[in-house]
């Protein structure tokens, strides 16, 4: 599960995260945070708080439409449960700090 996640970025506008397909389309709940809060999350082949941008043979792309700033903190997340349920479960996949 290491590789599910394979890139974050940001253009001040949106934030942007990069899935391997197979991870995207399974039975897995990704939560992405902004500065430890949540702000998007994808679970069984669906997005929630954030649009499917891109899709190619390998990767899937969520864009999240909110503005980062210098120093802020973007999370992906491992985690258990569905979609609006709160979890304990959290394992940090990939972080990046926005420069």
């Amino acid at each position: 599960m290491n590789d599910a996640v394979k890139k974050i970025s940001y253009d001040g506008e949106n934030i942007y995260v990069d899935f391997d397909k197979s991870a995207f389309e399974g039975s897995n709940r990704f939560v992405v945070c902004q500065n430890y809060s949540y702000v998007a999350e994808v679970f069984e082949n669906k997005a929630y708080s954030s649009q499917i941008t891109n899709r190619t043979a390998d990767t899937i792309q969520i864009k999240i439409s909110r503005k980062s700033k210098v120093g802020d903190l973007l999370e992906v997340r491992l985690s258990s449960g569905v979609p609006g349920e709160n979890s304990s479960n959290l394992k940090s996949l990939l972080t990046l700090k926005v420069k």
